[in-house]
């Protein structure tokens, strides 16, 4: 009987202890977002990366942005800022997912998502996120903070306009 007490008393610790180091180690801020700090990096995990466009919350500087990311039909990875080159200072410049495109919530222009950061950067796009910009290794797709913190005028005025 005071073996199986020891044995719970532990595996509860060990279950407690797991719990604090998981909160210790991710913070989160406004909706959700992991917050990155200076010398950190957007983790995503690369099983969460599908045939439909998934976004991805991350504050920067007390500023929330989004990263979107999807798996184009060949299996490649698309990632792109999930903001307009063009229509972002409208509150409006942002992305939602309509069959297999994107559309901009200000000017109404329609992207396939294998496109999403397979054109080179400006115009009227969602800001894309190249392969020299992160890294796919392992699990996770790595995108540093200091790509992030380069983007962060973008969304100032994000989803903001009614």
């Amino acid at each position: 009987m005071k073996k199986n007490y020891f044995l719970l008393a532990a595996i509860t610790l060990v279950v407690l202890l797991s719990g604090l180091t998981l909160a210790a180690c991710t913070k989160t801020g406004a909706n959700g977002a992991v917050v990155i700090k200076q010398k950190g990096s957007l983790k995503i995990p690369v099983k969460n990366v599908t045939g439909t466009v998934t976004f991805f919350p991350a504050e920067v500087n007390d500023i929330y942005i989004e990263v979107m990311a999807v798996k184009a039909p060949d299996n490649s990875i698309h990632t792109a800022f999930n903001t307009c080159e063009s229509c972002y200072t409208s509150g409006k410049g942002y992305y939602i997912q309509e069959g297999n495109e994107v559309v901009c919530q200000n000017c109404g222009m329609h992207f396939s998502i294998d496109s999403i950061s397979a054109k080179a950067a400006g115009g009227c796009q969602p800001i894309p996120i190249f392969n020299d910009d992160r890294t796919i290794s392992g699990d996770f797709i790595q995108i540093p903070y200091k790509v992030l913190l380069g983007k962060t005028p973008y969304f100032l005025n994000w989803k903001t306009a009614n």
